[in-house]
């Protein structure tokens, strides 16, 4: 049994461990579309043979899913379409009940007027949907949150032409793991959208999530399906720390899949009791409409994420471009809009992995430490002029790293890349 092989079947026994039965066969049942997707493809690409690609790029992806991921290509196709650079899309997931119609509405191809060959470039989310060598340049988009990447579970780049980053953390990580083999990498800058004015009175959501006029919001949110990497624990601990004796400081957490983990949902609860602290820890799990996520995110005063490593880091980038102060753990693709002038980085150390806690072979991850944290959480309750101040320079700073000149740019950049070096 060749290495990749006996390390893809650990990869399978990890995800049976830690998603149970159904959660395989729905991944399962995820290659199978896959692979019907792959062959309608093909048969576009005969149907249009002949066809000249135009500049331009085709978006493949589950469009209207709720999965993170499918939000991020959502707000690329928007990115794209503000900034007149012609594309069309491909979903390949199934409509996700949580995903608003109005979140993918007039972005989405028709089926029937798609073609393979329409232009240059086409971004698949990591899989390999769009097969290499129909005619346009075909670019794997990687997330990824550590340092070292892809040890099992890496794009295979016999099928892509190109991979796709979007943060310096993961240009270099990836970089680095496909140097020898000189496989290109390339940085197409995130697409993040300037969150939405809102005319919601702030003092009404307070009231909908328990949160007292005077009271003081600590918010983060994240996916249970990520428990570990995104540390609930750690910020619970830190919280707690920071106000264990103030009645008027509340944690809210946003959640995903609640349901879905209950041993660590009672880890949460059994954790925030000893602490003496649960009946100051609000956990939203019921699904809200990506506007009230931000009311929410407005509402409260501080967002928190002593998380263990990230991607991108789509809830700090938000919150920072409505003006609140972050304090996140200082590692991993946020560094790339997150100083010390705009945000409260957290030190860590590093510590084994330990089994079940992450399906990837990385061996170490941050630990950040709870301590500072706290002293982090309690300086922003008594001080908000910093809170102002670390606020304003974090909404300057998002405005203009992600502005639609640097995007447009970067995708344009990334399309010649492609035309002339693949």
């Amino acid at each position: 049994m060749t290495m990749k092989l006996r390390d893809r079947i650990d990869g399978i026994v990890a995800r049976l461990a830690r998603w149970g039965i159904k959660g395989v066969l729905e991944w399962m049942l995820k290659k199978m579309r896959m692979a019907s997707n792959r062959r309608f493809i093909i048969s576009s690409a005969r149907r249009h043979s002949g066809q000249i690609p135009m500049r331009g790029v085709t978006i493949v992806g589950p469009l209207t899913q709720s999965w993170s991921m499918s939000k991020t290509l959502r707000d690329l196709l928007v990115r794209l379409r503000r900034c007149d650079i012609p594309f069309q899309t491909f979903d390949t997931g199934t409509k996700s009940p949580n995903v608003a119609k109005e979140d993918y509405q007039g972005l989405l191809t028709p089926r029937n007027e798609f073609s393979a060959l329409k232009y240059s470039i086409v971004i698949e989310l990591h899989y390999s949907t769009y097969p290499k060598g129909l005619g346009p340049k075909t670019g794997r988009l990687c997330f990824w949150e550590a340092d070292v990447a892809f040890p099992e579970f890496s794009p295979d780049s016999s099928t892509s032409d190109f991979f796709v980053t979007m943060s310096d953390f993961n240009h270099k990580a990836i970089g680095e793991a496909y140097k020898q083999e000189r496989f290109p990498v390339k940085k197409l800058l995130y697409p993040l959208l300037q969150v939405p004015s809102s005319n919601t009175s702030l003092d009404k959501v307070r009231e909908k999530f328990g949160i007292g006029p005077n009271e003081f919001a600590v918010f983060s949110n994240f996916d249970f399906g990520s428990y570990h990497r995104k540390n609930p624990l750690g910020m619970v601990q830190a919280f707690a720390a920071a106000f264990r004796d103030e009645p008027k400081a509340k944690l809210i957490f946003k959640v995903n899949h609640l349901s879905s983990f209950p041993a660590e949902s009672a880890e949460i609860d059994s954790c925030a009791r000893e602490l003496g602290i649960h009946d100051r820890l609000v956990i939203v799990s019921d699904y809200l409409p990506q506007n009230e996520i931000y009311d929410l995110t407005r509402a409260c005063d501080v967002y928190l994420s002593l998380n263990r490593g990230e991607g991108f880091g789509l809830g700090i980038a938000e919150a920072m471009s409505i003006g609140k102060p972050v304090v996140i753990t200082d590692f991993g693709a946020p560094l790339e809009f997150c100083t010390a002038a705009n945000s409260m980085l957290v030190p860590f150390k590093r510590i084994p992995i330990k089994p079940g806690e992450y399906f990837m072979k990385v061996g170490t991850w941050p630990e950040p430490d709870i301590s500072f944290a706290a002293n982090c959480l309690r300086h922003l309750f008594e001080d908000p002029a910093l809170r102002i101040e670390l606020g304003q320079h974090a909404k300057a700073t998002i405005e203009e790293h992600f502005s639609d000149n640097n995007f447009k740019k970067s995708v344009d950049d990334l399309i010649d890349f492609a035309q002339a070096n693949i």
